[in-house]
């Protein structure tokens, strides 16, 4: 599965992409119940609502780029120089 790289003004993050007609060309989803390394929501506004506190990290612009996966020396045939 490919991977992309999602860049905002508060950081980066490296997921495995799907392509699909379901949503906006325009539009990525990213499932925000993962932490960690993966947490989307470092990417977000953590503005919150000044009544509610409810938090505004629902939406936000970034630049989507493809990661090329580089394979490992020790994965590559010695017989070969590496390339493809």
């Amino acid at each position: 599965m490919p991977r992309v790289r999602l860049t905002s003004r508060r950081g980066s993050l490296e997921v495995a992409a799907k392509v699909t007609k379901d949503i906006h060309p325009r539009t990525m989803f990213v499932p925000f119940h993962w932490g960690g390394d993966l947490a989307v929501n470092r990417l977000t506004n953590d503005a919150l609502h000044p009544i509610s506190r409810m938090p505004e990290f629902k939406i936000s612009a970034v630049r989507a780029e493809r990661v090329e996966l580089e394979i490992a020396d020790s994965y590559r045939d010695p017989g070969t120089d590496g390339a493809s």
